[in-house]
């Protein structure tokens, strides 16, 4: 394994921890912001993504700088929970190993194997004990001072089977 990145939670109040975290970067600010609408998932208003400025570059994820498409990231919910952790393998055989070993000692077979749009990285989710996500991956995309922010209106994946209908359920306990 690599290195462990990005890291993803449910928030019961995304607004707050963005504006959280804007508050340890001393030039943060909010740049744009997507409310919720008729549509759902959340009560008409509530914020389901934010863009924000750190030392002057345009994020939507708090992004740690050059290297991986995000770090970290919130997903709009009724309570907090944790949604994944992320773990680098070196290749596209080592995520299938991994996932076979976990079918083989009993794991449900999770989402995967497939491909994200975005980050374009190979990926394996495993449900964990606790009600969250375990994602194996490879091959991730890179940011460098060309990449330009925006909304991305795609699939969370070019090929591979669609995600279960579990996937962005927060399963931890509410608080």
């Amino acid at each position: 394994m690599n290195k462990i990145t990005p890291f993803l939670w449910f928030n019961d109040n995304a607004e707050a921890a963005a504006d959280f975290y804007l508050s340890i970067f001393p030039d943060g600010r909010k740049l744009n912001e997507l409310r919720c609408t008729e549509a759902g998932p959340l009560p008409v208003g509530a914020l389901l993504a934010i863009d924000i400025e750190i030392a002057g570059q345009q994020v939507t994820f708090l992004n740690g700088g050059p290297g991986d498409h995000h770090i970290f990231g919130f997903i709009a919910s009724t309570h907090r929970g944790f949604h994944h952790a992320s773990f680098e393998v070196p290749s596209i055989d080592a995520i299938a190993l991994g996932a076979d070993r976990m079918r083989s000692r009993g794991r449900d077979a999770g989402w995967g194997l497939g491909r994200h749009t975005i980050g374009s990285n190979f990926f394996h989710y495993n449900p964990d004990p606790w009600g969250s996500w375990i994602e194996w991956f490879s091959d991730i995309d890179q940011v460098d001072d060309s990449w330009v922010a925006g909304e991305w209106e795609v699939p969370p994946h070019l090929w591979g089977a669609p995600p279960p209908e579990t996937f962005l359920a927060n399963r931890g306990p509410p608080a």
